[in-house]
């Protein structure tokens, strides 16, 4: 005799259809360690793996906490079943039909969430055989097959079609002897608001079958076949048995490729996961909805470590994909992202170019980090500081998300090169940076220490400062080796004319030591002084003349510092002539764009030209 209901014999066929390393393994991460497979214990918290199941004897053991036994003690022990609902829901995840047990009483004792199991078990094999074995569904098949998908795609998925009838699965499921109750709290069917009676929630569409991790169905995904039809998508509501937020389709057919590869890419549509699977990239999953959960992170972090998320890269997309960032990055996923082709889904990149195409785009992924700060800061020319500051700006909450210093300097210095900021004043970036990280851990508490932070003219400043000051040394080194070393001043004329200095005050002291000494073959700087009427000037180059000369190779100082003047010259020419160029072309003046342009490359090459 068996356990009251079913034979010793089925109950050992079930017990041994199961394997109860891929049934432990839903549940904890396993890892393969001599015979055995250990993992951190899902019955208590631990840090350390004590968790051990044999795969020979199909029994486990945690020396933690000393919970073990066979496959039947491990589910009802985690899911809170008696034996039989346990016998039940393995022989439903083997596939296994277990004989019809005495009818009124035993479907009482069921409570109403296994009757909502199977209400929804009866519901895709209903949709199922209207697709695959019914005139009626010949519309829905068609659809399925001109999107790609073969027939053994479309069972394993266990694809569908609900007819264009009020009620014919309420009457289908009626008949099977379940409540009204029972088949309203189920969702498939919604109360008639002005009569008596149901009708069904799916009509005319094709059915996506949505199942939990361990393989039970546990709702449906509706498309319209006709664009007239509205809404184009229709998904089950909220039931006992299905909540979209703590679930991932394909999650059931996924898992094990998951596990083994310890990834999973996550796609926003249900034919995203089916293309990607038909193709043979099986690690991949949906989210049930525009934006991923903590309970649907958790539940993904069972099987992996590292996690890809592509979503269409148009404006609800991005933003879901933002969203899901964060919360896959907090559960302590590994997380980059795959960036698509504009204007095209998973499901289009696959069938147009191949599964080598997609995974190429996976090979191309790019780190959370950097794709936060790529769609802050899109590849564009920065023309001035002003927004240069409002940019960085921007993309500092991102910054301090990353929590090792390390990686944040390695991020600050690719932020800086997108700014177009060079490497040596990179430490003023990370000052502001470590000033904000200050404000947010005290200032929101403290409207002075926010206004301090919002004042963004410190930044500005010091921007300024630092870009300039080099070109100020180099000019003042300049200065002081011609008023020093007098050989030097005919080597300067054929280099630097007055008018190529941007400062004023620098252009005016330049052309004056130019004048003097053609006049004068006796070169003396009292002499220069005297005739300099702007006190301003005259106190400059009073202050480089008393100054030593830095000792060195004056030839190479004297030529370098001609390269740092030039270089920046160089670079503020190319800024004027980038907002010049983004004007002509918000007045669509082709004509002086296109001159622009050759004027822009030119001093582009003289920029290199002068850095090499």
């Amino acid at each position: 005799m068996g356990h009251g209901y079913y034979s010793e014999d089925l109950i050992e066929k079930i017990r041994y259809s199961n394997d109860l390393v891929d049934v432990a393994a839903e549940y904890t991460k396993l890892k393969e360690q001599g015979n055995s497979y250990i993992g951190l214990c899902p019955f208590h918290n631990e840090k350390t793996p004590s968790f051990n199941v044999n795969p020979d004897r199909q029994l486990y053991y945690c020396f933690g906490c000393g919970e073990g036994g066979n496959i039947f003690n491990f589910v009802m022990g985690l899911e809170g079943l008696n034996f039989i609902e346990t016998v039940e829901y393995l022989a439903n995840k083997a596939d296994i039909d277990l004989p019809t047990r005495d009818s009124s009483q035993d479907k009482r004792r069921r409570n109403k969430k296994q009757q909502i199991f199977a209400v929804h078990k009866l519901a895709t094999k209903f949709y199922h055989y209207l697709l695959l074995e019914s005139e009626v569904g010949n519309q829905g098949h068609q659809y399925f097959l001109d999107r790609g998908f073969n027939e053994e795609t479309i069972k394993k998925f266990r694809l569908g079609f609900a007819p264009d009838r009020w009620e014919q699965l309420y009457k289908f499921l009626s008949r099977k002897d379940y409540s009204k109750e029972i088949l309203a709290k189920s969702g498939l069917v919604i109360p008639r608001k002005n009569s008596s009676g149901y009708y069904d929630r799916f009509r005319n569409r094709i059915i996506f079958t949505i199942f939990d991790h361990r393989g039970q169905p546990i709702g449906f995904g509706g498309r319209v076949l006709s664009s007239d039809d509205k809404p184009k998508y229709l998904n089950s509501p909220e039931t006992p048995i299905f909540d979209k937020s703590h679930h991932l389709y394909g999650l059931n057919l996924a898992k094990r490729t998951i596990r083994k590869k310890e990834e999973a890419i996550i796609f926003e549509g249900y034919t995203d996961v089916i293309t990607a699977y038909q193709a043979g990239i099986k690690n991949v999953v949906a989210s049930l909805g525009t934006s991923l959960t903590k309970e649907q992170a958790k539940l993904l972090h069972r099987y992996a470590e590292k996690v890809y998320i592509a979503y269409d890269a148009d404006t609800a997309g991005a933003k879901a994909t933002l969203r899901g960032l964060d919360i896959l990055k907090k559960e302590g996923l590994v997380v980059e992202v795959i960036q698509l082709p504009i204007g095209q889904d998973p499901d289009e990149v696959i069938n147009e170019n191949g599964p080598s195409k997609f995974k190429e785009l996976i090979e191309q992924a790019v780190p959370l980090i950097e794709f936060k700060i790529n769609s802050i800061l899109p590849e564009k020319r920065f023309k001035d500081i002003d927004d240069k500051v409002a940019a960085f700006k921007n993309v500092l909450p991102v910054l301090n998300q990353i929590e090792i210093e390390i990686e944040r300097d390695e991020y600050l210095g690719f932020v800086a090169e997108k700014l177009g900021i060079k490497e040596k004043n990179i430490g003023v970036l990370k000052r502001e940076l470590n000033k904000y990280r200050k404000y947010k851990v005290q200032g929101n508490k403290d409207i002075k220490s926010k206004n301090r932070y919002n004042n963004t003219n410190d930044l500005k400043k010091e921007l300024d400062k630092s870009q300039t000051s080099g070109y100020d040394s180099a000019i003042k080194g300049l200065i002081q080796i011609i008023i020093n070393h007098h050989e030097f001043i005919p080597k300067l004329k054929q280099r630097l004319k007055p008018d190529e200095f941007i400062d004023d005050k620098y252009r005016q002291i330049i052309a004056l030591i130019y004048r003097f000494y053609e006049a004068n073959t006796d070169f003396k700087v009292d002499d220069l002084l005297e005739e300099i009427n702007d006190q301003e000037i005259k106190k400059l180059l009073l202050r480089l003349s008393i100054q030593d000369v830095v000792s060195g190779d004056l030839d190479k100082m004297f030529f370098d510092h001609i390269s740092k003047v030039k270089e920046h010259q160089f670079r503020m020419k190319i800024d004027n002539l980038d907002q010049r160029i983004k004007q002509a072309e918000r007045e669509n003046e082709f004509s002086k764009l296109d001159q622009l342009l050759q004027e822009y490359q030119k001093y582009q090459g003289l920029l290199r030209k002068e850095g090499n």
